[in-house]
């Protein structure tokens, strides 16, 4: 991501709808998982550093982390986070094999510096047989507008790529799942005005992350919630982002 866009998501990331409706739907995933109380959890791709301090104080003390740009590590150490995460690449993770309980990586696959399968491979070397992998990536290349390439995402997926993708490793798949379905034609409408009103070639300076009126802001957030709710007894057969999680075999 650019610089910008490290800044307005530190920012944000504690109020903004879609940052809290996404935090706690993968706390509510973790927490599924038997092994995530004392098991050892990999944030790869952590940005500025949200996720990885809600996990290492609701779930686990062996939680760590690590991003790819320079620009995230002031956040990360502005979240007294300095001894839990390092500057890399999920391309090359460099940490030991078979040494994490859980795996997770947000948003991070549609990003032009992701070698997929070699970064998927990564994530699978270093969880431990029967530790789980949990992926979530934004949906349908279709989506994809003008206001990705500040955060450089060049690609997104339907159901059967990202299968694929997972199922190049021996994993058993626990769940697959759209994820904000409600809201779906929203953002659909959204995206695709961008794409209209941003036809050029020349990248825009900045994401189309940015505050909302409050009131909006806690009504989105409503509506997540109630699709947090329907997720413990049901998957969705659409939505703008996906979740998978797998066990490695």
């Amino acid at each position: 991501m650019e610089k910008r866009e490290y800044e307005a998501s530190y920012q944000l990331e504690s109020s903004y709808w879609w940052f809290r409706g996404q935090r706690a739907i993968l706390i509510d995933a973790l927490k599924r998982s038997h092994s995530y109380t004392s098991g050892r959890i990999l944030d790869a791709g952590c940005g500025t550093g949200k996720n990885l301090e809600t996990i290492s104080k609701k779930l686990s003390s062996q939680a760590v982390g690590f991003d790819l740009s320079e620009w995230a590590m002031p956040f990360l150490r502005q979240r007294e986070l300095a001894n839990r995460f390092c500057q890399a690449s999920i391309n090359e993770i460099p940490f030991p094999d078979e040494h994490f309980d859980i795996a997770v990586s947000l948003g991070v696959f549609e990003c032009e510096e992701v070698i997929e399968e070699q970064a998927y491979a990564e994530l699978w070397r270093v969880t431990k047989p029967g530790g789980h992998i949990l992926l979530v990536v934004s949906a349908y290349q279709w989506l994809l507008a003008p206001h990705d390439k500040p955060i450089h995402a060049i690609r997104r997926y339907n159901r059967n790529s990202l299968m694929a993708l997972l199922n190049s490793k021996p994993i058993s798949v626990i769940r697959i799942t759209h994820l904000y379905p409600l809201l779906f034609p929203l953002v659909a409408a959204s995206r695709l005005l961008h794409r209209w009103a941003d036809s050029g070639d020349d990248m825009p300076e900045e994401s189309d992350l940015r505050p909302l009126p409050s009131l909006l802001n806690q009504i989105l957030y409503l509506i997540v919630s109630i699709e947090r709710f329907m997720l413990r007894v049901m998957d969705f057969p659409f939505g703008s982002s996906l979740l998978a999680i797998v066990r490695k075999e």
